[in-house]
């Protein structure tokens, strides 16, 4: 069976909102991760914005062909981050779990960002990008993905804020240090609302 290599989702600069701040940032990559190769894509992971500093390990990862240049992004960012806080959290919960169901994500997760330019201090997130990308994204592969995981706040308002996206969705905290917090939540509440979303997730991909 011969297995047909899978395109980007295409973004031309030249295309992006007038009113981008972005826009003719010529000197910073536009961050696209391959889709999946060899499988269909079943989940849509968004975060929020890459940094700068995601840069260095994006420009090598794209010196090799897109599925291996996505296997060490994954490996490497967030897609594994994840994976690694679920399963510290159920860890602690005593919640047992199989890790090969986890890492399906890494089969057939489709890895996005709310605002696809790098950021720092002085270049900030902006929505105008998801307005206009990310929306397009959701509508080409709304009727195979099965769940869309929002990582952060900014990518769940936005998800919650479009009415016309009636894909099940999760909303997880972002996987980075700076949210241990709320990956480790001291009111009962927030705890079981956690737990919650992760035994979705886990049923989710336990069903692909």
């Amino acid at each position: 069976m011969t297995i047909k290599k899978k395109k980007y989702i295409r973004i031309a600069r030249e295309k992006c909102p007038e009113d981008c701040p972005f826009k003719e940032k010529n000197n910073l990559p536009i961050i696209l991760i391959p889709p999946p190769y060899r499988y269909r894509t079943k989940i849509l992971l968004i975060s929020r914005d890459p940094t700068i500093d995601f840069v260095s390990i994006y420009n090598y990862a794209a010196r090799y062909k897109p599925d291996e240049m996505r296997r060490i992004l994954f490996s490497a960012a967030i897609p594994f981050s994840l994976i690694l806080k679920i399963t510290k959290f159920c860890k602690r919960k005593n919640i047992e779990i199989d890790t090969d169901d986890l890492f399906k994500i890494f089969k057939v997760t489709y890895w996005t960002h709310f605002h696809k330019c790098p950021t720092d201090e002085k270049n900030k997130f902006t929505k105008k990008c998801a307005d206009k990308w990310l929306k397009e994204e959701i509508i080409k592969m709304q009727k195979q993905i099965k769940a869309i995981i929002c990582l952060g706040k900014d990518v769940e308002k936005w998800i919650i804020e479009n009415k016309s996206i009636s894909i099940d969705r999760i909303y997880l905290p972002h996987p980075s240090g700076a949210n241990n917090a709320e990956w480790y939540p001291k009111k009962t509440k927030d705890l079981k609302d956690l737990q919650q979303k992760i035994k979705r997730l886990i049923e989710i991909c336990q069903r692909i």
